[in-house]
């Protein structure tokens, strides 16, 4: 068996360090450093302010949410305590004619009669104690609802309407006092107090008081203006309000403010040039008017922004900062990095010794950084690189070896042998040199493997390609194709020499035997002999041939070589 031609090993050529080109742009790693540090530093400064602006914007809108739970609940407890006073006040305007009310009361239960004298003593009490009403709690109006339905203006007009609202909400419950707020014509808040004859109800009497002086007081006590706004799909501005007309006008106008919804726990807002607004439905019980409050927070919204803008600058002056002790720290670094850059190419040119001899030494002692971890780790990667690269020659030619022969016997394989039929098919033709290929396989091997296992049946091809090839010598090329098949190309051979070399092999391999237990196995193998370029002019036709050869001798008897003839094919 001839020798394996070991391949040179397989190596990288030499690669060259790319120039910079000329005109490039380039960046260098410290400005990279800087501007991304920058960037980071910038977005946690902008992230902070913002987290602080939203901070005081959140505590803003819970302290008005505050303020506006305590307002509504200042409007409702105002708006209460101004019906209490009309409450007693409507209890005490009957008290002015005590003593007819008296012979009133004493005359039974209130009929028509009654009820149209009771209405006569109010009218006569009120046109002498009117003015005092109007000037000391700003009534502008009384009426009386009989008990049967029939209104009644008392006071001061005898034409005066009374709200039709009021009248329906009385007669749901005549006994309990009803008030509300109405603006038809002019701002009020409307009481309906029970008058009681005889221990039954003759009516009620209504007392129609003006809210100017509420909303003055409510804003007295707030610091907010009030605005009330009519029926929405009307959505007129009632005259009785504390806004200025320009704020009223532009917070009518607004969709949310026309369908007046909500309560205080809804807020909107409004800018109106440099000034900002914030209002809301003060009581969901008032649909018409609707009463909406207006705070003016132009103040706050200034101090949180110009907080935010503090807050901005601080942290650009601490990034500018920042910058500067960044390039100071990485002067130094930066300039052992840029030497280390420009040896490390040596790596890709396989230039090993030299990169050992020029790379810089790291500091042992002291403060060690990242920069001498690098060289270190550059160092170590240098002798690794260099142990890989003699190990990878040396697999190169391990693999180019294993591409041309069997890994278990170590003999050429089918692609190797191949070739070399071709060459002998080539040499026959052109040359008219003859040459035999014999094909053969080992009887009953199967038998072997399934006896003593298959690392038996390894052995025994290991030990048969290695005394086989030494029988041969150069006398012949012998590949294993696979299992227990073998070929053997013999070069300008004549077919008669073939067929003696052929009986003198399958001596050889009578000569190999297996021990099985107790017994010892002789081997022995079919051959196919085929004479080239007699029996085929490919080797494709050949081998076809000498298969058919090989199994035409263990048809035979096994232990045989067979040559082939046309008749073969038709067996």
């Amino acid at each position: 068996m001839p020798a394996p031609d070991p391949l040179p090993p397989g190596s990288v050529p030499p690669t060259k360090t790319p120039r910079r080109r000329r005109g490039r742009r380039t960046l260098s790693l410290r400005w990279k450093l800087v501007l991304g540090v920058s960037l980071i530093l910038a977005l946690v400064n902008g992230a902070l302010a913002l987290l602080a602006y939203r901070q005081l914007s959140a505590q803003f809108a819970h302290e008005q949410a505050m303020l506006r739970a305590r307002q509504a609940a200042q409007w409702r407890m105002l708006f209460e305590d101004r019906a209490r006073q009309l409450a007693q006040l409507a209890n005490l305007v009957p008290q002015l004619g005590a003593r007819d009310a008296h012979e009133t009361r004493a005359s039974g239960p209130p009929d028509e009669t009654a009820i149209a004298r009771l209405v006569e003593q109010l009218r006569a009490i009120l046109a002498a104690n009117g003015d005092l009403l109007e000037f000391e709690w700003d009534v502008r109006a009384v009426h009386f609802i009989a008990a049967h339905g029939q209104v009644t203006a008392l006071w001061p007009a005898p034409d005066a309407m009374l709200p039709t609202a009021l009248v329906a909400h009385y007669r749901q419950a005549p006994e309990r006092p009803t008030t509300l707020l109405d603006c038809a014509a002019e701002c009020r808040q409307y009481l309906a107090a029970p008058v009681l004859r005889a221990g039954a109800t003759a009516g009620a009497l209504v007392l129609g008081r003006s809210v100017a002086d509420m909303l003055l007081t409510f804003k007295e006590f707030t610091g907010a203006e009030v605005i009330l706004l009519g029926v929405p799909s009307a959505a007129r501005v009632i005259p009785a309000t504390t806004a200025a007309p320009a704020l009223r006008d532009r917070i009518a106008a607004l969709p949310t403010a026309r369908r007046c919804t909500g309560d205080h726990t809804t807020a909107h807002t409004l800018v109106v040039g440099d000034e900002a607004f914030e209002w809301f439905r003060a009581d969901p019980a008032h649909t018409e008017p609707c009463v909406l409050i207006v705070n003016r927070v132009t103040e706050a919204r200034r101090v949180i922004a110009r907080i935010a803008r503090d807050s901005l600058a601080l942290g650009a002056l601490g990034l500018l900062l920042s910058e500067a002790l960044l390039l100071l720290l990485l002067h130094q670094p930066l300039r052992r990095l840029r030497r280390l850059a420009h040896l490390l190419p040596l790596l890709a040119d396989n230039r090993f010794d030299r990169l050992a001899r020029r790379l810089p030494p790291s500091r042992r002692h002291g403060w060690r950084d990242e920069i001498d971890v690098v060289l270190d780790t550059v160092r170590t990667l240098n002798q690794n690189l260099r142990r890989l690269h003699d190990a990878r020659a040396k697999a190169h030619r391990r693999l180019t070896w294993l591409a041309d022969h069997d890994a278990l016997t170590h003999l050429p394989n089918r692609r190797q042998f191949n070739r070399a039929l071709r060459h002998a098919i080539a040499e026959a033709q052109s040359a008219g040199k003859h040459s035999a290929l014999l094909f053969f396989d080992l009887d009953r091997f199967k038998d072997i493997n399934d006896l003593g296992g298959h690392p038996v049946g390894d052995r025994l091809l290991q030990r048969l390609a290695m005394y086989l090839g030494t029988r041969l010598g150069a006398r012949g090329l012998l590949s294993r194709f696979g299992g227990d098949e073998f070929a053997l190309l013999l070069p300008d051979t004549e077919l008669a020499r073939a067929t003696a070399l052929a009986e003198e092999l399958q001596r050889d391999i009578a000569a190999v035997a297996v021990p099985l237990g107790a017994r010892r196995h002789r081997l022995s193998a079919s051959i196919g002999l085929v004479a080239i370029p007699a029996h085929g002019a490919d080797p494709e036709t050949l081998l076809s041939n000498a298969d058919l050869a090989m199994y035409q001798a263990k048809a035979r008897g096994r232990g045989r070589v067979h040559v082939y003839s046309a008749q073969d094919d038709g067996r």
